[in-house]
Order: structure tokens, then sequence, then C-alpha cells
């Protein structure tokens, strides 16, 4: 495993003289989310942690179980963004995801490390653009769950929680701010990126960073890409279908857990408390497993939602038990994958986009 994650490392890392810097920060950032966990830990109520814990356990299996099917539909999600020719039979994208992720989790790289590691073990049977355009298709429809899954929780604290005045419009902004970003990734890889690249090329300002080397790369996405929603519009909506149907399994996990903890929780509930995490997620995807956020912000949800902030570390802890459970599942298929001979591309692939 060592080695492997070294690999890893490598592969994710940007090459440049900022990336001591940056690295820098970001291990700071570890440190500090690293001193919020300790706190939060130190100033719990123990024995209400511990008896929640122990509910878990008779649990914990059925939860596990939501994760790896939560897991299963994102792969399918991502199977068919890819050309019908090129996509991998058996449970190997399945493992390929899970190796990935696993990346995005332990590097600090706004958990988007690893899709370039997706893309490059898929490589030995996918032509290297064809894999990576599905994996930019698969986080745009993967986004657009998400997104689906905020404004569903949003209008249901709207119509059912007395929150402040200032939330309505913040929801509404919040909406607008995230429907918007959506909108323009999704056009931008319709439009393809060899145009945009070809015009920042032209400003003198940033010819020093040699962009004209990136075009001809670039324009073998688009073809990529253009062939998936110029073609295939059908497999992008049913690739948003599949992460929709994760969102919901992730909401009945939600559920199990809740139930584990002795708490009585409708889905509305869960909906809510799935819909708060994914926006709070957002500002701590560039500290590494978001460690202290995530457990600060099951608790600050927890409590807005009038279940104690003791029930909500208890909650975020089971979730981060399975976590540490996926990321060492994935990088023993991503070091597996290190020494497994890679399949052979189909001819019928190689002549795909």
């Amino acid at each position: 495993l060592p080695g492997a994650l070294e690999r890893a490392r490598r592969v994710t890392d940007n090459p440049g003289a900022g990336r001591n810097r940056s690295r820098a920060i970001q291990i700071v950032l570890l440190a500090v989310g690293a001193l919020v966990f300790a706190e939060m830990i130190r100033t719990a109520d123990h024995a209400r942690i511990a008896a929640g814990l122990a509910g878990i356990g008779l649990f914990f299996l059925p939860i596990v179980l939501a994760e790896f099917l939560f897991d299963l539909l994102c792969t399918f999600g991502w199977l068919v963004t890819l050309p019908r020719a090129c996509r991998p039979r058996g449970m190997r994208l399945f493992a390929i995801r899970m190796a990935g992720t696993s990346i995005n989790q332990v590097t600090p790289s706004l958990t988007l490390g690893g899709e370039p590691v997706k893309a490059m073990l898929l490589a030995p049977e996918v032509p290297l653009s064809t894999g990576l355009a599905s994996v930019i298709a698969a986080q745009g429809s993967f986004m657009i769950g998400q997104a689906i899954m905020i404004c569903a929780g949003l209008l249901m604290m709207l119509r059912l929680i007395d929150l402040p005045d200032f939330a309505a419009p913040l929801a509404a902004i919040s909406f607008v701010v995230l429907t918007s970003g959506l909108f323009y990734f999704v056009r931008l890889q319709k439009k393809g990126l060899a145009p945009l690249l070809t015009a920042l090329a032209g400003i003198p300002l940033l010819r020093s960073i040699k962009l004209a080397s990136l075009i001809t790369g670039a324009e073998k996405l688009d073809i990529c890409m253009s062939e998936l929603y110029g073609r295939r519009p059908g497999d992008f909506i049913l690739s948003i279908g599949f992460h929709v149907a994760a969102r919901i399994v992730s909401v009945f996990q939600t559920l199990l857990i809740l139930h584990a903890l002795g708490i009585s929780a409708g889905v509305t509930a869960c909906i809510m408390i799935q819909a708060a995490s994914i926006l709070l997620d957002l500002p701590s995807v560039i500290i590494p497993g978001r460690l202290g956020l995530h457990e600060g912000g099951r608790m600050f949800i927890f409590h807005a939602l009038g279940f104690g902030t003791g029930i909500g570390l208890s909650y975020a802890l089971a979730q981060r038990l399975v976590q540490i459970l996926m990321i060492a599942v994935g990088l023993l298929l991503f070091a597996r994958f290190q020494i497994q001979p890679a399949p052979l591309r189909r001819a019928d692939c190689e002549s795909s986009p």
C-alpha cells in the first residue's frame, strides 16, 4: 500500500513552483481540522457517544451495504457515459471507481485527485481521451444529483422549519448560484474546452502558461464529449437518474443510522439532513476527508433540526467509520491494479472517439 499511495500522489500532484506552497497550506488546514476534531471529541458526552456507537454495531452491516449500493449506482452512472463498445465487463469499473474515490478522500486536491486516477486505470482498455471525457461527464451528472437533493432539502426546510428571516433569500441565492454553476459546467462541456483554451492562449498575460500545448489534447476530449451530448443525450440523462437513485439510497442509509442511534425520524428529516450535509461539505473539499468540518457540520445540522449536537457527532462518527472502511477497500483495490495485468482493449473500442 505505501508504494501504491506514493504512485497515486505522483499522479494527482500538480507540477509547478506553487505546488509546495499549496501543499503546505493544505497540511496546515488538515492540522486545524484535526485539532477541531480532537476538541469536539474532548468536550463531547462520551457516555452518550459510546451508547450510540454500540447501537450502530447492530446495524453496521446494513449501513455498509447501503454505502456499497450507493457506489454501485454511481458506477452505473459512470458506465452509461462511456460509448457502448468501450464499457468494461464485470465489476472492473466498480473497482476502479472505488480506487479513485479513495484517492479523492486521502489527497488534499478538492476531492478531484482521484478523477484522473480513474481515467488512467481505465486507459489500458479504453482510450485515455474517451475515459477522461466519461469521468468529466459522470462528475457533472453526480453534481446534478447533488443539486437535486439540495433543492429538495432546502424546499422542505423552508416549509417545515421556523428559520430566520434571512434564510429564504439565502436559500434562493444558493439555488441560483448552484443551478447557474451546473448550467455553465455542462454548457462548457458541450461547447468544448479547445475553443476556450484557444481564446485564453491569445491573451498576452496568459501566454507564459503555454496553453497552446493543451489545445490538441482538449480537441480529442471535445470530440468524445460531443459524441455523448450530441449522439447519446439519453445516456447522460440516464446517468443523472442513477446518481439521483444513489442519493435516495443515501437518504435511507441516514434513516438506518438514526434508527440505530435510537432517533425516530422520517424520510423528510433524512432528506433535509442529506441536503444540508452536501451544502456544508462544499467549502471543506480542500481538507483530506473533511476532517473536523465533517463532524462540526453534522453537529450544527442536528442542532438546527432539534436532535442535539451529541446525536450529530455520533452520526458523524458512524459515517466516518463507514468512510474508513470504504477507503481501505479502495486503496487495496488500487494496490491490486498496480500488480494485476490490465485487460486488452477491445478492437471495436479502438475506433471509438
